[in-house]
């Protein structure tokens, strides 16, 4: 059986003033942020969601500010966020948690006994992963199966397609069937590498690892036949720490450095980088942290409109203007989006889920909708000022019928509508 899972935020992706050109560099947003300590990061709507030790904490203008949301989470630490429409799961200290109103009340969803470090969700299945066992429920969290898988310690989930990547303390897993049976797929034949983050962005799957048990610089391999074979895409890339957290801008690729300098692991370099972004598939990095203390632990990254977010272990949430870290990866201006432009959306047709692209060659307010035949709109995607660039965001149709929707986009005076199809 295939399964095709939807995207999910696991600990492993709104605009603040932007400083000169000259002074481009992240701002940290902590206003009302009262424990530092962000293990994931989610978006619904308009709102940037932290998972902390101390419960959720939400901010809907940008991370200006943040609300303290922790009412039913029992124990408090939530260590990963999934959606489904506008239900949020969080996965955390004491099993699996579900709201509906936003992130602003919790009820518990399963597996209160156990720690869940990661989950994935599908149209059929919600797969939770909690100590060296793989769960999934049918209903929601009603009720859960016993262990379907047992084996090394998960970190992460990554979807490709119908395809379930697992990050593990001895590597890369693929299942095929919804989590139910796994193989090991690399990046190493002896399991020395712990993964810690995992990417699939179109035919490139990406692992950030660590060698097990010793302090060893992060290897990044990538492989383009789901694991068959790997390279290592290292270029640039510090000296210490393991690479924890993966984005992808556009066609560009961020990479987030865990450990710290103060970390249990051992001394590492203290002018170690903290970001960085590479421009050709991981072909080689380049170092994009600018404002952000060296050693900085980045634990998870989430877009929203022009903004790149980052959480951090101990120093809270940071914000950057995404047209800023492709400047700071050495792109010149001029290269920026020459007009407007609204890409047909890919793939389709689709099934959840669909990625929309659109180019700015200007900052301007921008307004992305979706709207079935009868002209009823079904969602906003955007409704935000952005910087010049190249710009995506994911449409997850799960809920609506299947059908042709229309999505349009107005930036300034330039609008356009293009027809993608939704398959069940």
């Amino acid at each position: 059986m295939k399964v095709r899972f939807s995207s999910c935020v696991l600990p492993a992706i709104l605009l603040t003033t932007i400083p000169p050109a000259s002074q481009a560099q992240w701002i940290q947003e902590t206003t009302g942020l009262s424990d530092l300590w962000v293990h994931a990061l989610a978006v619904n709507g308009m709102t940037v969601i932290a998972g902390t030790n101390s419960g959720a904490f939400l901010s809907s203008n940008n991370g200006l500010t943040w609300n303290h949301a922790a009412s039913g989470l029992t124990n408090g630490l939530v260590q990963s966020f999934c959606t489904s429409g506008k239900t949020i799961f969080a996965g955390g200290g004491s099993g699996v948690f579900a709201s509906t109103d936003g992130g602003w009340n919790w009820v518990q969803a399963g597996l209160s006994n156990a720690f869940v470090y990661t989950l994935a969700l599908d149209s059929e299945y919600l797969v939770a992963s909690a100590g060296s066992g793989v769960f999934r429920t049918t209903d929601d969290g009603d009720t859960w199966s016993p262990p379907i898988s047992s084996f090394s310690t998960f970190t992460t989930f990554a979807l490709g397609g119908s395809d379930l990547y697992a990050g593990t303390a001895d590597g890369v897993y693929l299942s095929t069937d919804g989590g139910e049976d796994w193989a090991f797929v690399g990046p190493d034949s002896n399991h020395n590498y712990s993964a810690f983050a995992v990417l699939v962005t179109g035919e490139n799957l990406f692992a950030g690892t660590m060698s097990s048990g010793q302090v060893d610089f992060p290897r990044i391999y990538r492989s383009t036949n789901t694991g068959k074979t790997w390279a290592v895409v290292n270029s640039g890339m510090p000296d210490f720490g393991c690479v924890d957290a993966f984005a992808v801008i556009g066609s560009d690729l961020v990479a987030g450095i865990g450990i710290s300098a103060q970390s249990e692991f051992g001394p590492l370099s203290p002018d170690g980088g903290c970001v960085y972004l590479s421009s050709n598939d991981g072909g080689s990095w380049s170092e994009a942290d600018s404002g952000m203390p060296p050693g900085t632990f980045v634990s998870s990254f989430a877009t929203m409109g022009g903004t790149l977010f980052a959480g951090t272990n101990g120093k809270g949430v940071w914000t950057r203007p995404l047209s800023e870290m492709i400047t700071s990866a050495g792109q010149n201006p001029g290269q920026l989006p020459g007009a407007f432009n609204l890409q047909q959306n890919y793939p389709n047709p689709f099934n959840p889920s669909t990625t929309i692209r659109y180019a700015l060659p200007q900052r301007t307010h921008v307004a992305l909708a979706v709207f079935n035949t009868l002209g009823q709109r079904v969602a906003t995607l955007v409704d935000a000022t952005e910087e010049p660039g190249e710009h995506s965001v994911k449409f997850d149709a799960r809920g609506l019928a299947s059908g042709v929707y229309l999505y349009r986009l107005q930036a300034g005076a330039y609008v356009k509508s293009l027809k993608m199809l939704s398959v069940k």
